[in-house]
């Protein structure tokens, strides 16, 4: 991001299409979006932010507001840039899993996080298959049972 003029910021926005375009937003824009990313005092709160951005007093008007302005795609592509800007990002969570699994202190944490990564490589279900051992013989039945093929003790069992 780089300050063009008293007036506003230029930044790069990825349209539907992948391509990147040079967009302007207003100073107004830029400092609601950082409000709401990184200051505890209104993050994730878009009225309140826009209330505090814009001036506006109303409530209602402003949580009206602040939903048109989240509905557009540079304050979003904003928003997502200094998310990651502060370590929501897959190389991080990946280095933060790591240091999870590799620590010694929390065992507790260590295997859920094992867990989570091998749920996550599906190298474990949380399926549960029960195999239940059939008979061999019906024991009411009279002893030509005990001639027969255990492929056909199963065939008579099934039926």
């Amino acid at each position: 991001m780089k300050e063009i003029s008293p007036k506003g910021f230029e930044i790069e926005v990825t349209k539907l299409v992948p391509i990147k375009i040079k967009v302007q937003i207003s100073n107004e824009m830029e400092q609601f979006c950082q409000l709401y990313t990184t200051d505890r005092q209104y993050m994730g709160d878009p009225t309140k932010v826009y209330m505090k951005v814009y001036g506006e007093e109303n409530k209602f008007i402003a949580t009206q507001l602040a939903k048109e302005l989240l509905s557009k795609d540079q304050i979003n592509q904003r928003i997502n840039q200094l998310i990651e800007d502060t370590g929501f990002n897959d190389l991080n969570v990946d280095m933060q899993h790591n240091y999870l699994i590799n620590q010694h202190r929390d065992l507790p944490t260590k295997m859920k996080s094992i867990e989570h990564y091998n749920k996550l490589k599906q190298r474990t279900s949380e399926r549960v298959e029960l195999i239940l051992p059939r008979p061999i013989m019906d024991l009411d039945d009279d002893d030509s049972e005990l001639t027969k093929t255990p492929n056909a003790l199963l065939e008579n069992n099934s039926n």
